[in-house]
């Protein structure tokens, strides 16, 4: 519990679902779907995998972002007033 699972647009949410094994099924809202599957205990959780994709594909991209984003030079609270 408390573990990222998945970092992205909503709108690639299906698809990053379905490529880990777990394509919405039809007349299931994805949403309550997603979460079934990240929930411990659940009947098509699947937790360890979604927790180790996100490790292994996602975080990389994330922690580049977010260095890039530290070692950005802006503007200053003076400049920004």
């Amino acid at each position: 519990p408390g573990r990222v699972c998945y970092n992205g647009p909503m709108a690639a949410a299906a698809d990053y679902f379905a490529q880990l094994g777990r394509p919405v099924p039809y007349a299931v809202n994805p949403c309550d779907y997603f979460l079934d599957c990240i929930t411990p205990g659940g009947d098509v959780a699947d937790v360890p995998t979604f927790v180790a994709a996100f490790r292994d594909c996602q975080w990389p991209r994330v922690e580049a972002e977010v260095e890039a984003a530290l070692s950005a030079t802006g503007k200053t609270p003076l400049e920004i007033l």
